[in-house]
């Protein structure tokens, strides 16, 4: 805890924090009227999308586009991709967010007159507000000081209950921070769902060596066990480090 103020002190912590800041601009046809002697609709949208941008990026944040395959990134070599992207021309008569790289906790902007149909973008920000445990280790590995690589074999449909996927997050972002604690990365997290049983796996190629009892390892037994699941650790010295959560479906 800090010596001043709890409020003071999240608030601090908060502004430290670089955020994610996803952008969705409609550029389709609807969007290239313009009135007369004004520029379409599109460019002005791009525009104001790109003023953003700049913006954030001069704050700290990281800045991307939702149609975009990469993370969120910092920097003018960021915002020139961003530019360029949003010079190209749409295609469908009216468009709809994409949301498929949208990072969970990150911010979406969506810009748009929002004179189409709405289905597409009901649907966008009902897939953004939840996009279940590979999508927020994903966003995590985003955020990470070093590079992380997801695989999850689990479908929509598969998912846990959410106080099992709480303890599955908390076991890839604590060992995630471990590997750049002690290993200095990369690590490798492994998401997969067999009946009833949830694995959660990360593993790096670090100096090894971790011990089973000491404090971080022990708390996240402790997170691991308090929902009948079970922490598996290899660390062989020289071998890397291996952390596996067994962990009940429901």
């Amino acid at each position: 805890r800090s010596a001043r103020s709890e409020l003071h002190f999240v608030q601090e912590k908060e502004w430290q924090a670089a955020q994610a800041v996803m952008f969705w601009v409609d550029r389709s046809r609807a969007m290239q009227f313009a009135s007369r002697g004004l520029e379409p609709k599109a460019t002005r949208a791009a525009l104001v999308a790109l003023a953003c941008a700049v913006l954030l990026v001069d704050g700290g944040e990281r800045v991307g586009l939702s149609e975009n395959p990469g993370p969120p990134l910092r920097g003018p070599v960021q915002l020139e991709r961003i530019a360029a992207a949003l010079s190209l021309p749409g295609e469908p008569d009216y468009g709809a967010p994409e949301t498929a790289t949208l990072p969970r906790h990150s911010r979406a902007v969506f810009l748009s007159d929002f004179l189409g149909p709405l289905e597409g973008l009901e649907a966008a920000l009902a897939t953004a507000a939840d996009r279940g445990l590979p999508a927020a280790v994903e966003a995590l590995g985003t955020r990470s000081a070093i590079p992380v690589e997801v695989h999850a074999e689990m479908g929509e449909s598969e998912r846990p209950a959410p106080a099992i996927e709480s303890v599955a997050y908390f076991v890839a972002a604590e060992s995630i921070t471990n590997v750049a604690k002690h290993a200095a990365g990369p690590a490798t997290v492994e998401i997969a769902r067999t009946g009833d049983l949830l694995t959660v796996r990360v593993s790096d190629q670090g100096p090894g060596g971790a011990d089973p009892a000491g404090s971080g390892l022990s708390g996240l037994r402790g997170r691991v066990e308090s929902v009948d699941g079970k922490l598996l650790i290899e660390s062989p010295s020289g071998g890397g480090t291996t952390i596996t959560a067994e962990l009940p479906c429901e």
